[in-house]
């Protein structure tokens, strides 16, 4: 059998072909796309049954019917922000000591402009302190337990706490987001759940590996007793 691309039409090696992931990628037009279609009948994904490992420094606490997945957000690179940090607000500090004791000399009014004009880049430098504490102290928990899926970030507050009912689940995937930088491309991964309504509801973004995403996406299905099936717009790898 061969194969064309769906979008070019300009045939593919089976070089080229994925089997195990039931996908082909077509170097002329840079299109991945699915086997089914042109195979006529469904190609078995082996992805559920390829071992993936608990991710280094994660912690996984399996209590019978109730499964908890945590870590920490700490990581090294933390680190360069904590040094820039102390210099941006040891600028600040250098500059408002100046500003407020000019003020308080009797400037004017001409005194205040020192004090109101660096308001944003105060916000900054008190952002970045929140954000490193936040990178020091909290952790992620998701968590399978009393019918509810759950995703938990604390204890400083934060976003993306999330509730899910186990019994409105449909599906897990992982999808890929792409970021331009100065000097290329980087890539992050999301974890989403398709709803028996067919909403989608991202469950947790920004993870930079991908085996750690799919790491969770089949732990939670096997806990739930759910098919591993193609979702649109799946991260197939």
């Amino acid at each position: 059998m061969k194969l064309t691309c769906p979008d070019c039409l300009k045939p593919v090696p089976a070089a080229d072909v994925n089997i195990q992931l039931g996908v082909g990628k077509c170097l002329s037009c840079n299109s991945v796309f699915s086997l089914v279609d042109q195979a006529g009948r469904p190609i078995i994904n082996l992805r559920s049954s390829l071992p993936i490992a608990a991710p280094r420094h994660w912690r996984v606490d399996d209590f019978g019917p109730d499964l908890s997945i945590g870590w920490r957000w700490y990581t090294h690179a933390i680190w360069f922000l904590v040094f820039f940090a102390i210099f941006w607000n040891g600028f600040l500090l250098a500059w408002y000591t100046f500003a407020i004791g000019a003020f308080l000399k009797g400037g004017g009014w001409f005194a205040v402009i020192p004090i109101v004009f660096p308001m944003l880049h105060l916000l900054a430098g008190i952002g970045m302190i929140y954000w490193i504490l936040v990178t020091f102290i909290n952790r992620t928990e998701v968590r399978i337990a009393s019918g509810e899926l759950s995703v938990y970030q604390g204890p400083l507050p934060t976003w993306g706490n999330k509730r899910i009912s186990v019994f409105e689940i449909s599906q897990l995937f992982v999808t890929e987001q792409c970021h331009h930088r100065d000097h290329g491309y980087a890539y992050s991964y999301n974890l989403n759940v398709l709803l028996n309504s067919g909403e989608r509801m991202s469950l947790l973004s920004s993870i930079s590996e991908p085996a750690d995403a799919l790491y969770l996406e089949r732990t939670l299905e096997q806990r739930l007793q759910i098919v591993d099936q193609r979702v649109a717009g799946d991260w197939v790898g």
